[in-house]
């Protein structure tokens, strides 16, 4: 083709072949290749929603979880039911100590699993371990605010002085 542009079915078709080697790649324990393979895919077919989760995936195996969840994210702005964008978001979160998030990304991921992976992602679990942190937090703002000191004794004094 003169232009040096391949048509888009060809585009699509690079793209998903790109995504099996990535998805080869992740199976084989190579996230960091796998990473690079998904964004190859993604910048083959930009709307490719399993490159996104894949590489999700490969970037929380490698503890870089705010990376993870901008690809969670994406996958699921691009597909609204695209469970497993969900329940990666939710590992992401939770990671990030951001347990509210983590618990409404493992509750919709809940709501949308189909049989065969709901033991496999085990949502029960993660929705307990989030509300186990939600309340453990709630717990130690009650003992900060249980500690407060009242006004120092010399600020005090010198409130009074001034009155």
């Amino acid at each position: 083709e003169a232009s040096g542009f391949a048509p888009p079915t060809m585009a699509v078709a690079d793209a998903e072949g790109t995504l099996s080697q990535a998805t080869a790649h992740f199976v084989n324990e190579d996230y960091d290749e796998a990473i690079e393979t998904f964004g190859l895919a993604i910048e083959l077919d930009p709307t490719l929603t399993g490159a996104f989760t894949g590489r999700a995936a490969a970037y929380l195996k490698l503890n870089k979880h705010t990376e993870a969840l901008q690809d969670a994210n994406t996958a699921i702005s691009q597909d609204g039911a695209c469970e497993v964008a969900y329940y990666r978001k939710g590992l992401a979160c939770f990671e990030l100590e951001e347990y509210e998030t983590a618990l409404a990304a493992f509750k919709q991921g809940q709501s949308l699993v189909s049989e065969k992976n709901a033991g496999k992602r085990n949502y029960s679990r993660w929705v307990r371990k989030c509300e186990t942190e939600i309340e453990d937090e709630e717990e130690e703002m009650e003992v900060v605010d249980d500690d407060e000191p009242g006004p120092a004794p010399a600020a005090a004094a010198a409130a009074a002085a001034a009155a």
